[in-house]
């Protein structure tokens, strides 16, 4: 037999809760639940309800969206400080430096446009 590990999955609180009450319901809990879900995957050697063709579809799309943005200018460019601190950063506060970013670049293009090097 085998030797039991841990297995550790970072999961947000309120998810976790939803699964827990879930599968409660429904007679088992979250660690038989994902064994036999390893166990399926193992044996089929298939993720059920992982298309690989449609990821390599979307990211395909992905590129070709990206090299025609760039190709138009539309390019967005962080140093790798600012990537960085993301991680530190809530989901919010992402998207306002996202935004925030995004609008300086646009009126940064508008000014070159306009031939204005500074305001």
């Amino acid at each position: 037999m085998s030797q039991q590990v841990m297995l550790n999955i970072p999961m947000d609180s309120e998810t976790k809760e939803n699964v827990d009450n879930l599968f409660d319901r429904l007679g088992f809990n979250l660690t038989n639940a994902v064994n036999d879900f390893l166990r399926y995957c193992l044996q089929e050697e298939d993720v059920p309800f992982y298309d690989i063709e449609r990821e390599k579809a979307e990211y395909a799309a992905k590129i070709a969206r990206s090299e025609q943005q760039s190709r138009e200018g539309k390019v967005t460019s962080f140093t790798f400080e600012e990537l960085e601190s993301l991680d530190d950063m809530e989901s919010a506060d992402i998207v306002h430096f996202l935004k925030t970013r995004q609008a300086e670049q646009r009126a940064e293009r508008e000014r070159a446009a306009r031939g204005v090097l500074h305001d």
